[in-house]
């Protein structure tokens, strides 16, 4: 998460963190200050579990050590930070939310879930822990459809064709 906009849901991480195993950690890119959220931490005694991150440039040293992505927003249009996880080989959990089912195909690449279903989000993160082939086959699904649907040379050459029919107008 680069953004910690109320959209983005972060108490909503957070709970599902505390439903899961507790070897599972939870790392936190924050473009912003996550001082309102430490309240809800240390209710859930989350302290040991979570790692925050300020101002990380090179997101992508982050994304590939990590085993998944979890996407808790209420509202995407796209999903960016779901498509960098997928390129990169991760399974995805991530909301049901605005173009995310364009992305993401369910129990193939990783896991659709109703917006604020917190216990689903869990049980689909601790199967991903307990499971590591299926993570493996998520994220080599999610790698492959990234790089057949959304690389830059497939999207590119569709939006010169999108502007010449503009401009032809």
């Amino acid at each position: 998460i680069s953004n910690l906009r109320p959209v983005k849901r972060i108490p909503d991480l957070l709970k599902i963190l505390a439903r899961t195993k507790p070897n599972i950690k939870l790392l936190i890119l924050a473009g912003e200050d996550f001082s309102p959220y430490i309240p809800l931490v240390k209710k859930l005694k989350l302290q040991n579990r979570l790692i925050i991150k300020k101002s990380v440039l090179d997101i992508q040293n982050f994304i590939n050590a990590s085993d998944a992505g979890l996407y808790t927003s209420e509202k995407e249009s796209f999903g960016m930070g779901i498509l960098e996880s997928m390129a990169y080989g991760k399974p995805v959990i991530a909301a049901r939310a605005g173009g995310v089912p364009e992305v993401i195909e369910h129990k193939k690449t990783g896991f659709l879930v109703p917006v604020g279903k917190i216990e689903i989000f869990a049980k689909n993160l601790n199967l991903l822990a307990d499971n590591p082939k299926l993570s493996l086959k998520f994220g080599l699904a999610g790698k492959q459809r990234a790089e057949t649907y959304f690389s830059s040379e497939k999207i590119v050459g569709q939006y010169l064709q999108y502007y010449k029919k503009i401009v032809g107008r």
